[in-house]
């Protein structure tokens, strides 16, 4: 096939994504380099450019946080599952606590209709303490729907990283394969085989964009959620300190 014929942008996109090695006559082994003219000054991929927006990175690297991001989703995963059990054990707590001023109720009302004044302030401020704790109970109960929440959150945080690590994957296999199309002798099958994959490669150039902006905000999200839980927990902490002076 006559060069001239071959259209101007997927030429000069071909050149721009050839190889490295292609700028001499030898390849990074000394092999002869087939394809391209090796006189010209040609550019890597690996080059910074204006329409470079997801950088390049080792298929090992990409692998690698991929893995880490799995595995930290899991064990996010089971931290959701042990705060939900620790969310049911505070209310169970509460149900007991308020069995219990139930019964101090009913104990400060017979000794009200016994006229027995001395049992009837020692109920009352048993059954006062008592609600004092269920208070503390309760807070304690919405401090673990508030960890949930951010467990949770870390969970679809990693899930969000993964995927990003994923779509950076297919990318940058795409970008090998152009390298290697690019480093063939022209021909229509060639200039094809080109042009679609660069639609593949825009295509998850942006779906990996997309994915790093929904990780960005997933991370937000967390970083809210932690802000409000420490403050609850500040809080809770000190009217504990407040309970136990009035004992």
């Amino acid at each position: 096939m006559n060069s001239s014929k071959f259209p101007l942008l997927a030429l000069a996109a071909m050149l721009l994504a050839a190889p490295a090695a292609a700028q001499t006559d030898q390849g990074p082994t000394g092999g002869a380099v087939s394809g391209i003219v090796p006189e010209l000054n040609f550019f890597s991929v690996s080059d910074d450019t204006l329409m470079v927006l997801v950088e390049y990175r080792p298929a090992a690297e990409i692998r690698d946080d991929l893995g880490r991001a799995l595995g930290e989703q899991a064990i996010a995963e089971q931290r959701v599952l042990r705060t939900k059990l620790l969310l049911a054990q505070a209310e169970a707590r509460i149900k007991i606590k308020e069995a219990e001023i139930s019964s101090l109720k009913v104990q400060e009302d017979l000794a009200k209709n016994e006229q027995n004044e001395f049992k009837k302030k020692e109920f009352e401020a048993r059954k006062r303490q008592a609600e004092r704790e269920k208070q503390m109970l309760e807070r304690r109960r919405d401090l673990r729907n508030r960890e949930i929440g951010v467990v949770e959150a870390l969970r679809d945080y990693y899930k969000a990283k993964a995927k990003v690590h994923e779509l950076e994957g297919e990318l940058g296999a795409r970008r090998d394969q152009r390298n290697a199309v690019a480093g063939q002798p022209v021909s229509v099958a060639v200039q094809q085989q080109f042009i679609r994959l660069e639609q593949d490669i825009q295509d998850f150039e942006r779906k990996t964009l997309e994915a790093q902006v929904d990780e960005a905000n997933k991370w937000k999200d967390v970083a809210n959620k932690e802000t409000e839980l420490v403050k609850a927990r500040k809080s809770l902490f000190d009217s504990q300190m407040k309970v136990q002076k009035g004992r």
